[in-house]
Parts: C-alpha cells; sequence; structure tokens
C-alpha cells in the first residue's frame, strides 16, 4: 500500500450528482487492490503511473516510438502499436506527445494541492454537497488520507467515501471518523464467484461492512448489477440474508454499462473483460422483485 506523502490522482470531477448527496467534487483515485470484470475505470486499477493512449489523438509523428526506451512502442502501415509487456511505465513517451494521444493516468498531489482542489467548488456545495473519494480504491491510500481528511474537515467539508471494502480493518477504522458516508459496494456474497470476478475473496469486505455498521457508521450498501454474473437467484438469496442479519433494509443497484469498454484499448487491464449487457428494464424489475421477496428493497441508482 502507497505510503507516500503524495498519491495519484486520475481525475477531479466538479459538479458530479450522482456520486453522493447534493453537488459533488468527485476524487479519482489510482490503485485497487480489485480486478472487477466488468470496471468502468480500468486506468485506476494499477497502483503506479502508466501511459495512457487516446488513438482518435495521434497525429502519426512517431516522437513516442523514439523517445520509448525499451522499444515498446512502434508505428507500422499508419497505426501505432503498444507492446505492454515491454513498457516500463517510465512516461517518456508522454513527455513528448504533441498532440496529447499519449497521456499519464494520473498526476500527483500532495495534500494541500488536493484541498485546494476540493475546496474550489465549496460554494456550491450547500447543506449536503461535499468531495466523494472514489477510484480505484481510495481507502487502499489510508497514509495518505489519515493526512488529507482532518484538513478536509477543518475545512467543512463534508465527506463521502465509494469504496468496495477491500482494505485494512485497522486502517479503516481510522479513517471513519472522518468520514460522514459510504457508499459501499457488494459484488457477491459468494465467495467463490467474487474470486472469479474481482481476482480477491470477500471475507475482509464483509468483515469490514459489519464493523461500519456495528459502529454506527453512516453506510449506503450498492452492488453492481452485471447481467449473467451475479444477478442469479442464488447470490441475490446470499446477498439479501447477509444484508438482513446486519440489519439492513435497501440496497441500490448500479446497472452495467459499457461506457468502460472504450478505456480498455486505453491501457493494459490486469483482468479478462466480462462479456454481459447492460440491464433491460425486464431484468431489473425481476432483481428488485427478488430482493423484495426476501425482505429487501432494491433501489435503482
Amino acid at each position: 500500500m502507497p505510503t507516500d506523502k503524495r498519491v495519484l490522482i486520475c481525475d477531479v470531477q466538479r459538479f458530479s450528482v450522482h456520486d453522493g448527496p447534493g453537488i459533488r467534487t468527485t476524487i479519482f483515485f489510482k490503485g485497487c487492490p480489485l480486478a472487477c470484470r466488468w470496471c468502468q475505470n480500468p486506468e485506476t486499477i494499477a497502483f503506479q503511473n502508466e501511459p495512457v493512449y487516446t488513438a482518435s489523438d495521434c497525429i502519426g509523428c512517431g516522437d513516442c516510438a523514439d523517445a520509448c526506451p525499451n522499444g515498446a512502442i512502434e508505428i507500422s502501415n499508419g497505426s501505432l502499436h503498444i507492446d505492454r509487456s515491454q513498457c516500463s511505465a517510465c512516461l517518456k513517451c508522454t513527455e513528448v506527445c504533441p498532440s496529447g494521444a499519449m497521456s499519464p493516468a494520473a498526476r500527483p498531489y500532495d495534500a494541500e494541492t488536493l484541498l485546494g482542489e476540493a475546496c474550489r467548488d465549496a460554494d456550491y456545495y450547500g447543506d449536503t454537497g461535499g468531495i466523494t473519494l472514489s477510484g480505484g480504491e481510495p481507502l487502499a491510500h489510508a497514509d495518505f488520507l489519515a493526512g488529507f481528511l482532518p484538513k478536509a474537515k477543518r475545512a467543512g467539508l463534508h465527506v463521502t467515501a465509494e469504496t468496495a471494502g477491500h482494505v485494512s480493518s485497522e486502517k479503516l477504522r481510522g479513517l471513519a471518523r472522518f468520514i460522514d458516508l459510504f457508499l459501499y459496494d457488494l459484488k457477491a456474497a459468494d465467495d467463490r464467484r467474487h474470486r472469479e470476478l474481482t481476482g480477491r475473496p470477500n471475507r475482509l469486505i464483509i468483515d469490514n461492512l459489519k464493523m461500519l455498521i456495528n459502529e454506527g457508521r453512516q453506510v449506503q450498501v450498492r452492488m453492481p448489477l452485471v447481467p449473467g454474473h451475479n444477478d442469479d437467484e442464488r447470490n441475490l438469496e446470499l446477498t439479501a440474508r447477509l444484508l438482513k442479519s446486519l440489519g439492513v433494509a435497501v440496497i441500490t443497484l448500479l446497472p452495467y454499462h459499457r461506457l468502460g469498454q472504450g478505456k480498455l484499448l486505453k491501457v493494459k487491464p490486469p483482468y479478462e473483460p466480462i462479456e454481459s449487457h447492460p440491464p433491460s428494464a425486464a431484468e431489473l424489475d425481476a432483481v428488485v422483485d427478488s430482493f423484495g421477496l426476501y425482505g429487501i428493497e432494491a433501489k435503482r441508482s
């Protein structure tokens, strides 16, 4: 887990209205211990920085190929090709690209600079808005957040964290007092299925969810809904049973979409992309009805 006083941020998205209450500034941290096969932001998974290639912006000048010390880039028949296995992420290609087709996935921030970015829009937050930590997995950067979050709270910012919960329980407990709302994602209740879909077990995720609820933290449980992978009756029943055991009565569904597919050509994701489709209205209704049979209210995001 990174311990530098700086952190890599992929994007600072302003005037967000879907990442927590009110108007928010969403901060996308780079690095995640999971590798969800439907990830909409594959450029945020790796903890180290890396070049992102946007073919539509490329002018074919070849400057990046000349700058690459490993020969990982070549241009043939008017097309640029990257051998990601040879890329050392030195980012020299991004330094010489005149069109921005090669760009770093993220840029480093220290706590004061990131706080300044967050406070730029403070006049728009009102009584309900604030900042949302997203990613990637923002809570994987616990050492950085231990310095940043107290500053954010002293500045009067409401803090929401989008998390999958696969982080150190000890460090999570230390950060939780500075976080007003957790948007907590459950991918699959069955451990085997969870490993297949994310590359990691779910025991730590479930234990951390229990801890946050038992300690009285404000938590909204969500589930990415990926047809053909976690929308079957067994997973819905196991998820409902887990929620009932924790005293949680509501889950928010996050329907799978293909907006992240275009990014797969820009980086090398550490997973095999999943085959699925955005759920139809009928499929969503069926999941809502199934949760209802188990006493859980399922809301559409």
